[in-house]
């Protein structure tokens, strides 16, 4: 408190520094946003990492840390394109004549009975070369390595082709052969069109039961 010469009294009231505090202010300011940034961008990170886990799940069986690949190199590769290309140019042509060919036996043609009988006979035949060819990947090199005879889905696949070829030979091309003698002495083939057409759908569920098989191979 000051007296002044008139006897009267003032006070003096100390403010404090005005920049100083704003100063500081605005550094509690940047401090706690810099706190909350950095919050916001540890629980992305988290979410990230949680969400990636199960993607990382689905990339297959880890060995080492790493994603294992399987390659198909050298002779096993060879060999698999050569089995491959047989099963589309042997088997499915085989397939669908084996399927349509009731078709053609009510039509009573005989140059197309003909064909089909003899497509289906050297199909029938050609057969035994995807199956010599997919025994040989067996064993063979690092893949093939981990299958063998023994393995139910192989056995079962062995089976289902002995029984598709039993059928189509047995009920389809001898059909076949039947009809086109009919047709050619001038006679109804319709007498033959439900065995080749029993004989030539259950082929096909054969053939379709090896392809299953062959991409899932239980017991592998």
């Amino acid at each position: 408190m000051i007296h002044g010469s008139s006897g009267t009294s003032a006070k003096i009231i100390w403010v404090p520094n005005l920049p100083w505090i704003m100063a500081r202010t605005r550094a509690a300011a940047n401090d706690a946003a810099t706190d909350r940034w950095r919050a916001a961008t540890r629980g992305r990170a988290w979410g990230q990492r949680t969400r990636a886990r199960p993607a990382d799940r689905k990339r297959g069986p880890r060995a080492g840390g790493s994603v294992v690949s399987v390659r198909y190199t050298g002779s096993y590769a060879v060999v698999l394109v050569l089995h491959l290309l047989t099963v589309v140019f042997v088997v499915g042509p085989l397939a669908v004549t084996a399927v349509t060919a009731s078709r053609l036996v009510r039509a009573g043609d005989v140059a197309a009975l003909r064909a089909a009988a003899r497509t289906t006979r050297l199909f029938s035949i050609a057969t035994i070369v995807t199956v010599a060819l997919g025994s040989a990947l067996l064993g063979l090199g690092s893949v093939g390595a981990q299958w063998d005879p023994s393995q139910g889905w192989v056995s079962a696949s062995y089976a289902l082709w002995l029984v598709a070829i039993g059928l189509t030979i047995g009920l389809v091309l001898r059909g076949l052969r039947g009809a086109t003698e009919a047709a050619d002495r001038g006679e109804p083939t319709d007498g033959f069109a439900g065995r080749v057409a029993i004989g030539g759908g259950l082929a096909m569920l054969c053939w379709l039961a090896i392809v299953v098989l062959m991409v899932t191979k239980p017991g592998a």
